[in-house]
């Protein structure tokens, strides 16, 4: 749900047609219990194992609609000042956020 709520508060900040995938990474070792494995479309709840077979399969999904340098630019720049938060913004962040879902 927290990752649900990042994918729409990105795609709202960039405000174009541009399509975001969820790609969720669990160790192998891990054990996913009562978790569907693939949402939506655009979702995806993966072992380590499996995450080049995802990107190839979200590459051929995608194949005419990639984004050009200039795009991919001006979205980096946009967004890098959202990764340089302090660890007490994002321990608030989590804490927030938590409190709409539970």
């Amino acid at each position: 749900m927290q990752n649900q709520y990042h994918i729409d508060y990105l795609q709202k900040l960039i405000n174009k047609n541009v399509k975001i995938y969820s790609v969720v990474v669990f160790s192998d070792r891990c054990e996913l219990k009562n978790i569907r494995r693939k949402s939506d479309s655009k979702t995806y709840l993966i072992y380590r194992n499996e995450l080049r077979k995802t990107i190839n399969d979200i590459q051929n999904e995608m194949i005419d609609n990639f984004l050009t340098y200039k795009q991919i630019d001006e979205i980096y720049n946009m967004l890098y000042k959202y990764s340089q938060a302090s660890e007490l913004t994002k321990q608030k962040h989590i804490v927030n956020v938590s409190k709409q879902f539970f």
